[in-house]
């Protein structure tokens, strides 16, 4: 089985670092990262999400002919779901399985106040609010200006399909899933994560752990989770 791995808004595979090591022992373990970032550092970043999806799609297609699951985190949890959409649009293979961590189904943000072209305090204040550590960030110029482009990039990208989006699908995705949260994470509860149900017609499950919105890098109840739940789906 390959997981097909999606990080989340600002960040690279590197975020997946330790999950990765705890399941490649049972998986290949397959990295999608968006462009500006590592390898793909020379690329121009992207602000549209479905060019987004288009990158995604064409990266991990020639992944598709065995069997896959996707796990998304955050940013990425919208992704693997628009790929996913973008596949069965097309007729290709779908994921047996997806993984929807830290973040509500689409119509949960079309509220949510835009940062992306905010002023300084404003923007640092809110990717605070995810529990980032972001101080040694602040703290050197260089890497502010580093990482800054990317994340307003990836939040604008974010912003302006929270409001435009709409489901062109006619029947739902025949896919299970299941949606993970961190009991702190002030940005999603149940509800949230409860939300993105209606787009699927398989097995779904909520699953609440310790931690905050990026407990899935590094919580081993979680990881254990996923490597059982994908070990059942054989």
């Amino acid at each position: 089985m390959q997981l097909i791995l999606f990080h989340h808004a600002g960040g690279d595979k590197y975020a997946f670092q330790y999950l990765s090591q705890k399941l490649n022992q049972d998986f290949e373990i397959i990295h999608y990262e968006l462009p500006g970032r590592n390898y793909r550092l020379n690329e121009p970043l992207l602000f549209d999400i479905y060019q987004i999806v288009d990158d995604a799609y064409n990266t991990i297609l020639p992944y598709t002919q065995n069997d896959f699951i996707f796990i998304g985190m955050s940013m990425g949890a919208l992704i693997s779901f628009l790929v996913s959409e973008k596949l069965h649009q097309k007729n290709k293979n779908l994921p047996k399985h997806i993984v929807l961590s830290s973040r509500k189904s689409i119509e949960q943000y079309t509220t949510i106040h835009q940062v992306a072209n905010a002023d300084d305090d404003t923007f640092w204040n809110y990717v605070k609010s995810f529990g980032a550590n972001i101080d040694g960030i602040l703290q050197h110029h260089e890497l502010k200006n580093f990482y800054e482009p990317i994340l307003r990039a990836d939040f604008k990208a974010l912003e302006y399909f929270n409001h435009h989006y709409h489901n062109h699908l006619s029947t739902q995705l025949p896919i299970s899933v299941s949606s993970l949260f961190g009991k702190d994470d002030i940005h999603i509860d149940i509800e949230g994560a409860n939300s993105w149900n209606k787009y699927f017609t398989k097995e779904f499950e909520v699953k609440v752990f310790e931690g905050g919105h990026f407990f899935l890098y590094n919580n081993n109840e979680a990881i254990e989770y996923i490597r059982n739940k994908v070990l059942s789906l054989d």
